[in-house]
């Protein structure tokens, strides 16, 4: 619950650029797209667990450094400060259509996640999502880029608005996340999905 706390306090934080449109964003961008493949929203939540297990140490790795960590929260900072919903496909289209076709990382965001998703990554995510969920792998990978996006946009609900400053308490919450599933998408996708039926 940890980490669903953290995006819920960033949403009523008004220095952050966390908001129920965002969050309503992400999640309808990944049952919209679970729902073209016919997947069970319990599959949809045991993917999106098996998919943090992987990025999470990808993306402590890339945050190890201050240049790194900066150069992370100003990439989810773009993301969630955007039109959350087109701008987080655009972004995961181009990271995962390129690690997938072997093309070479390019400059500004989309060589930034392809840094950080690489092709040896997500073909990883691939494999641990199909072993977990028991989707067949064709229909992994046609879900798999609104996956990574739905992780950029839950991380990026903490991210500070322009002038405000501050640290991304979503991020952390991410990557200090342990064993005790604190940091689980899959909770936190199951746990907003709620949220947002209440809120409606």
């Amino acid at each position: 619950m940890g980490l669903t706390f953290d995006i819920l306090s960033s949403i009523n934080n008004p220095n952050k650029q966390g908001s129920v449109s965002q969050l309503s964003a992400v999640v309808s961008a990944v049952q919209q797209a679970s729902g073209d493949s016919s997947i069970s929203p319990s599959a949809v939540q045991t993917a999106l667990s098996a998919l943090g297990s992987v990025v999470q140490p990808a993306i402590k790795q890339q945050s190890a450094t201050p240049s790194g960590l900066s150069s992370l929260e100003g990439l989810l900072g773009q993301v969630s400060g955007g039109n959350s919903g087109g701008l987080l496909g655009q972004l995961a289209g181009a990271v995962v259509g390129a690690g997938l076709s072997g093309q070479s990382a390019g400059g500004g965001s989309d060589g930034m996640l392809q840094s950080l998703f690489t092709p040896q990554l997500q073909r990883q995510a691939a494999s641990v999502i199909a072993q977990r969920t028991g989707l067949s792998p064709t229909i992994v990978q046609a879900i798999l880029p609104t996956l990574f996006s739905s992780v950029l946009g839950f991380l990026g609900m903490g991210a500070s608005k322009p002038g405000t400053g501050g640290s991304n308490p979503v991020l952390k919450a991410f990557l200090e996340g342990g064993a005790d599933s604190s940091a689980d998408l899959g909770d936190v996708f199951k746990f907003a999905n709620r949220f947002l039926n209440a809120a409606s």
